[in-house]
Formats: structure tokens, C-alpha cells, sequence
């Protein structure tokens, strides 16, 4: 009798211990995210809200001789909103030249040098409701541009960070639910922008640190930024 209830208790205590292994391996319970790891993933979340995608379109044309406001053009299959596109000569102050839509091809003016004339189309995958190439000059002369191969890349847009900024930080916080707290600093080009919750004087803080491009209205700036999270 004492044999057969010392084996009942083995054999309970046995099948009891496969459940509970086998229910950990199916469901495993959820570790809370390291810092380190907490860090990468509220850098991530904030970058890609900053952030957004763009093309450039290099394009050249052989000019016989020096004119003034000559009109180029070039037709392409536009991937992203039309009302974004900028047609610059310098891409780090990327000062529009006056340009105008008809139809899937785009025209703009220009003074052209003997030779190769360069140009980027730059385009940004964002709503934008107010058209940069609105121009109204005449098209009959204009003349067609060669492209290059096409540049994609991301880059932060100050339209973006001045809307995180007028954002409170709980509710951005909640946004990227993110899961820490943190605090941005960014330098763009001297200009030092802060944001988010005081630095805590006693605890473990994580630094991140990126540099990324910026588009402003006064062109392309770098944007040298430190992300705190603790």
C-alpha cells in the first residue's frame, strides 16, 4: 500500500513538472527590455518620426553657348507627391529655381554656361498642399535634360522636429510609445535644440549619438544629435 502511494506521488510529481516545462517553452514569460536595448529602440522610433524619404534626380544638359533664362525640361514618372518637388543647382542651399508642371513633365528656368549644366529634382514623400513649381513662363523652347541614376535616402524634415517640439513630452512620449524616459539635444548647424525630461542627477543613463542631414528652409544642414535614455 505504502509502495503504491509513494509511486502515485512520482508519478503526479513528474507529469506536474513536464506541464510546467512544457508551458514555459510555449509560453515564455516576458523579460523586461535592457537599457541598452531600450535605447536603440526609442532612437529608432524617434529618427523614423523626424525622418522621411526622398529622391534625387540628377540631371545635365550640353549647352552650345551661355543664355540667359533658357527653359529645360524632363518627364519622369513621379513617385511621390508633385507639389513637394524643388528643383535646385545647390543642393546645400537648395535654392529653387522657378519651375512649373504640365501634365508628367516638369519645366524650369535657368541661366545655362557653355557645357555641362547640372541639376537635382528633389522630391519628399510627404503631403504637402502648397506647390513649389507653380511658375508661368512659356515652354515652346525649352529643351530636354539627360538623368542620371536616381539617389534614394531619408533625412529629417525641420517641419517634423518643430512638430515634435510644439508636442508635449508626454504626449510624443506616448506616441513612440516608448517605454523609458529620454531627452533629445540637437545641434543643427549651431542651432541647439532640447527636448524632452530633465536628466536625472543619480541613475543609470544610456547616450546614443547620430548625425544625420536636415532639410530647412534655408537648405540641407547637418544635425549632430545625442539621445539620452534611462
Amino acid at each position: 500500500m505504502n509502495l503504491d502511494w509513494i509511486v502515485a506521488i512520482f508519478i503526479f510529481l513528474f507529469f506536474t513538472a513536464w506541464s510546467l516545462s512544457y508551458y514555459f517553452q510555449q509560453y515564455p514569460s516576458k523579460t523586461p527590455m535592457n537599457l541598452e536595448a531600450a535605447a536603440e529602440d526609442i532612437e529608432e522610433k524617434i529618427i523614423n518620426y523626424l525622418s522621411v524619404d526622398y529622391r534625387e534626380m540628377p540631371v545635365r544638359f550640353n549647352s552650345s553657348g551661355a543664355f540667359s533664362d533658357a527653359v529645360l525640361y524632363f518627364s519622369y514618372d513621379w513617385p511621390y507627391n508633385k507639389n513637394t518637388t524643388r528643383v535646385v543647382t545647390d543642393k546645400t542651399t537648395m535654392s529653387s529655381l522657378d519651375c512649373r508642371y504640365i501634365g508628367d513633365t516638369l519645366y524650369w528656368t535657368t541661366d545655362l554656361s557653355d557645357g555641362f549644366n547640372y541639376f537635382w529634382i528633389v522630391m519628399f514623400d510627404i503631403d504637402n498642399t502648397t506647390l513649389n513649381c507653380n511658375g508661368t513662363f512659356g515652354t515652346t523652347s525649352a529643351n530636354q535634360t539627360i538623368p542620371w541614376v536616381e539617389e534614394k535616402d531619408t533625412i529629417l524634415l525641420m517641419d517634423k522636429i518643430n512638430e515634435m517640439t510644439n508636442m508635449s513630452y508626454d504626449s510624443f512620449k506616448s506616441v513612440i510609445s516608448a517605454n523609458r524616459n529620454f531627452r533629445i539635444e540637437m545641434n543643427i548647424s549651431g542651432t541647439i535644440i532640447e527636448y524632452g525630461s530633465k536628466k536625472p542627477k543619480i541613475s543609470d543613463i544610456y547616450l546614443r549619438e547620430k548625425t544625420k542631414k536636415v532639410y530647412t528652409d534655408t537648405g540641407v544642414k547637418k544635425a549632430d544629435i545625442k539621445i539620452f535614455v534611462w
